[in-house]
């Protein structure tokens, strides 16, 4: 509440009726974070030239660690 005396005179404040003044605030709220472990199968031809491992789950950015 604001004081309820009135700066000027001296006189007592009332309500201004549906007035109001707003602002808003920005709460910043908790986050959490957790390592979440992906293994993905690799395979390789018999010819012994080339191992390609399986895709992965899709990422924020792509080679990055944080998931979409």
């Amino acid at each position: 509440e604001p004081d309820q005396m009135c700066p000027a005179c001296g006189g007592d404040l009332e309500p201004m009726a549906g007035q109001f003044e707003e602002a808003d605030e920005i709460d910043v709220v908790e986050r959490s974070f957790r390592i979440v472990r992906h293994k993905r199968q690799k395979y390789r031809c018999r010819c012994g030239e080339k191992i390609e491992t399986a895709l992965g789950p899709d990422k924020l950015v792509p080679g990055g660690r944080y998931s979409i």
